[in-house]
């Protein structure tokens, strides 16, 4: 937290400070983190990808799909790319799927 407060403009620094929210199992302070992140730097794709991660684990498709979208939009192709994709198509399913 420290390197962020040193640095408000840094997004790196937000975004390890969110990887470490989110070792800790703290979604809701990682999240502020990686936004903090976005809003520095628009094309932080780490940072997306991260805040898919987070909105999915804690149950909230839509955002976690908002910002999956985002990350496919900046880096269309690629490994990662596939990744999300897959996980899109999960994340599709699983609303789709009676309740």
């Amino acid at each position: 937290m420290r390197a962020a407060a040193l640095d408000t403009r840094n997004a790196s620094a937000y975004f390890y400070l969110g990887e470490c929210y989110l070792q800790t199992g703290d979604l809701t302070n990682a999240i502020r983190a990686y936004l903090q992140a976005t809003q520095r730097e628009p094309n932080h794709l780490d940072a997306l990808l991260r805040l898919g991660l987070c909105y999915e684990r804690a149950r909230q498709p839509a955002p976690a799909g908002s910002f999956y979208r985002r990350f496919l939009q900046r880096e269309p192709a690629g490994p990662r790319a596939e990744q999300v994709r897959a996980r899109l198509a999960t994340l599709a399913a699983a609303s789709a799927a009676p309740r």
